[in-house]
This record gives C-alpha cells, sequence and structure tokens, in this order.
C-alpha cells in the first residue's frame, strides 16, 4: 500500500468522525426564535454533498472546456455517448443545486399552536397541532408526514438537527399519536 492510499484513507476517516461528532453534537439543538418560536436545521450532510456534487460538476466542466469539447469517442454511436456525458454533468449539477437549497432553505418552525414547514424552495405549509389526526414514516425517504383533518399533508425529514424537542412538543399535543410515531421508525 503506497503512502498516498494510507493518507486518503486516513483523511477519509477524519473527515467521516468529524460529520459524526459535529452531528452528534448538533443533534438535539434548536434554535430559539422570537415569540416562543423553535426552529429545526438540516442535517449538514446535505451541504456536504451539495458542495461536493457541484464540485465535481465544475471540474467535469472545466476539463471539458480544457479539452475544448473534443471528446476521442471510438465508437460507432458517439451521439449516444455525449447524451450520458451531458447527462452526468446535469446530473451533478441538479443533485448539488437541490442539496444546497435543501440545506440553506429547508427547515421547521414551530411554537404550541402550528407547525410551519418551508420546502428547499421557500414554499410553506402551516398546520395547526390540533387538526394532526395521522403520522406516517417512510423509511426510504427518512421522513415523517403529519396528515390533518383537512386533507393537509406535511413532510418532515427524521435528520432534522432537534427532532427530540419537536417530538416532546408533539407528545404534549398529540398524545394519542405518540405510539403511531415511535412505531413508525
Amino acid at each position: 500500500m503506497s503512502l498516498q492510499t494510507v493518507i486518503t484513507v486516513l483523511g477519509i476517516i477524519a473527515v467521516s468522525l468529524w460529520i459524526r461528532s459535529y452531528a452528534k453534537k448538533k443533534g438535539n439543538e434548536v434554535i430559539i426564535l422570537s415569540d416562543d418560536k423553535k426552529q429545526l436545521k438540516s442535517h449538514i450532510i446535505y451541504c456536504i454533498a451539495g458542495f461536493l456534487c457541484v464540485i465535481t460538476f465544475l471540474g467535469l466542466l472545466i476539463s471539458l472546456i480544457y479539452s475544448n469539447f473534443e471528446i476521442d469517442l471510438n465508437t460507432k454511436e458517439p451521439i449516444t455517448s455525449y447524451f450520458i456525458i451531458y447527462g452526468v454533468l446535469f446530473m451533478f449539477a441538479a443533485l448539488g443545486t437541490y442539496s444546497l437549497l435543501y440545506y440553506y432553505n429547508h427547515k421547521v418552525v414551530y411554537n404550541s399552536n402550528e407547525i410551519i414547514v418551508h420546502n428547499a424552495f421557500k414554499n410553506c405549509k402551516i398546520i395547526k397541532w390540533e387538526n394532526i389526526s395521522d403520522v406516517t414514516f417512510n423509511a426510504g425517504m427518512n421522513e415523517y408526514t403529519f396528515h390533518t383533518s383537512e386533507n393537509t399533508k406535511v413532510k418532515i425529514s427524521s435528520l432534522f438537527y432537534g427532532l427530540e424537542d419537536f417530538k416532546n412538543e408533539f407528545i404534549k399535543h398529540s398524545p394519542f399519536l405518540v405510539e403511531k410515531m415511535e412505531g413508525a421508525k
């Protein structure tokens, strides 16, 4: 094993441990706002993934520009290869942009009366605690879905910082759904 491989592996382990310790430290942290409101914030992994995708996109774009967009493809159908190359570029740009928008814009603000959920594109939904009629957990998306009696659905990621405080507030307002929320995960 070369020294470069060892340094790379140690670097990856160090960054992974830092992310884990940072997330653990922030895990139960709730941002206190004015008027008795509290805010949940997205996990740092969304920011890191977004920046990595954007950096990958920029690196691939720069390498394409540096090569004057000339791709030597010794295939019979180069148009397919062009679609793949530009599709990968678009994928990294789209995933990076969405992850960064999710990290910086998506938040949950709540108080003793209501829950306000802002999505990645800053659209918001407001529901009242007393109108929550059901809660489900989607393991694939790792999020809770709160259903109201007015047929409104609000999705809240289980990776938010401060989710324990949110669950405690939920227990105060919907004790009959606590088992369903705990059992959903």
